[in-house]
């Protein structure tokens, strides 16, 4: 059975929570192979019932399997995790340009890191990643979906 970790703030309303399970709970319900676990930073009301596991951060630590992080706190959160399973950075937005104080060390050690796989919400976004950053964005994907990320996370 094929495991895949998400890293998400939490659950609650959200254009790329909303995406995520929906097309998540359509996918467990064609497919019997995966094993979807969410893990949140915070525990809110679902905005959608969900088919898969959910359960705080903290136990991401204890997980084998591919992780996808969803924010710059997850991501981090993921860099010390210590495995040695894929780890994907789907950057969804581009929260750094609303920080009000920038340590660029820190953004930097996230962004650069070579722990993590990159892949962009668009084609803009990469371009401004790849631009800022100094770094290689592998792939673009609209959204959050565990069919779409399949083939970055159980790639060598």
């Amino acid at each position: 059975m094929k495991k895949i970790g998400v890293l998400l703030n939490n659950l609650g309303p959200s254009q790329l929570n909303y995406y995520f399970i929906k097309s998540t709970n359509e996918l467990l319900a064609k497919r019997t192979d995966l094993d979807i676990v969410v893990f949140y930073e915070n525990l809110q009301v679902k905005c959608l019932p969900t088919n898969f596991a959910s359960m705080p951060i903290l136990e991401a630590w204890n997980f084998h399997g591919p992780m996808i992080a969803t924010s710059l706190s997850t991501a981090a959160h993921l860099i010390r995790f210590p495995s040695s399973c894929k780890k994907i950075f789907y950057i969804n937005d581009l929260e750094w340009i609303r920080l009000k104080n920038k340590n660029f060390s820190v953004l930097q050690s996230v962004y650069s890191s070579k722990e993590l796989t990159l892949i962009a919400r668009s084609n803009d976004h990469k371009n401004i990643i790849e631009n800022c950053w100094n770094t290689k964005v592998i792939a673009v994907a609209d959204r959050l979906e565990v069919k779409t990320f399949e083939s970055f996370t159980f790639s060598s």
